[in-house]
This record gives C-alpha cells, sequence and structure tokens, in this order.
C-alpha cells in the first residue's frame, strides 16, 4: 500500500532573468518524529532514518506533484526539472516548474502561506517496528512528492522568503500605524 508524509517547503524563489519559478527544501527530514499515526490498529510515531532514500537515489524515476495527483505533474527526474540529494537532515529537493498555470498558482499559494507543506509518496521495503509505539523507517521506495497542504509531522512548514519578508513588512507598517496614531 502506498503510504504518504509530509514536511516543510524551505524556498520559492522566481528567477528575475528567466523567469523560471523554483522550489527547494526538504521532502523528508531524518530523525524528526511524526505526528501520531494509525499503523496496523496501533498509534505510532514515525521517523525516517538516515540513508533511506538511498536506493531510490541511485536511479530516480520521481515526480513532483501538485496534492498527490498525477494529472498535476509539476516537475521529474527523468525531465531534469527535479533534484534529489539526500543530506545529513534528509531528503532536499530543488524543482524548476515550468511555465503553466498551474505552476503559477502554486508558487503564488506556496508565497501567500497558504501552503505549506511537502509530502513524500512511498512504498516501505524495510521498517522497524521493535520498539512499542514507534516505526523507523529504514529503506523507502520513493515514488513522488508533493506540495500540499497538510503534513503529518508536526516540523512541516513553508518558509518561502517572500512570505517572509511580505510578513514582516505588514508587521512594521502596523507598527507604524500604531505610532503615527
Amino acid at each position: 500500500m502506498m503510504e504518504y508524509r509530509n514536511f516543510d517547503i524551505d524556498d520559492a524563489t522566481s528567477d528575475k532573468e528567466t523567469n523560471a519559478l523554483r522550489l527547494r527544501g526538504y521532502a523528508a527530514r531524518y530523525n524528526t518524529d511524526s505526528l501520531p499515526m494509525d499503523y496496523k490498529g496501533e498509534t505510532v510515531v514515525e521517523s525516517i532514518a538516515p540513508g533511506a532514500f538511498d536506493k531510490t537515489l541511485e536511479d530516480p524515476d520521481v515526480s513532483l506533484f501538485w496534492q498527490h495527483d498525477p494529472k498535476m505533474p509539476l516537475a521529474s527526474t527523468l525531465s531534469g526539472t527535479l533534484n534529489l540529494r539526500s543530506d545529513d537532515d534528509g531528503l532536499a529537493f530543488d524543482a524548476t516548474l515550468p511555465d503553466t498555470q498551474l505552476a503559477r498558482d502554486a508558487m503564488t499559494l506556496v508565497r501567500a502561506g497558504v501552503v505549506r507543506q511537502m509530502s513524500f509518496g512511498f512504498f516501505v521495503r524495510q521498517d522497524d517496528t521493535s520498539t512499542p509505539g514507534r516505526r523507523i523507517l529504514r529503506d523507502i521506495d520513493l515514488r513522488e512528492i508533493s506540495i500540499v497542504e497538510r503534513a503529518a509531522y508536526s516540523a512541516a512548514g513553508v518558509s518561502a522568503r517572500s512570505f517572509s519578508l511580505t510578513r514582516q513588512r505588514q508587521k512594521a507598517s502596523l507598527l507604524l500605524r500604531k505610532v503615527c496614531k
């Protein structure tokens, strides 16, 4: 059965010279606890072991979707528009989105903070459930990553630069209005 987990989007930018839309961040973080979830009738907290994606990354065929919908593709490793790598923190991604209405809408929603997280769809090759109430994913067959609104991991959240600056400007503007009254 395909499973899904969620994490944060770290950066959403536009290349001013080429108008390319880029998303960067982590599709998954290692050693980060999920929210409690049901697994085979038991409530567990799950985490991902470092290196869990290594086999997938040897010859990746992974797509970036909007909300896990394969009818809404945004990038792929096969097309060269999605790059994945495993580092000490987790599974990092860098995607260059096409100039489509879907991609522009996705970037707008990420920048506004409406959609704040990443998720990934996968099959488990190996896990560890030897500790009651815990599940550690040790080897994952990654199929897709997706931009999503809700997350299974509490560490998930978007920090798109343009959104952060907008929020800071809004706070500064409110403070100035209060001071000038």
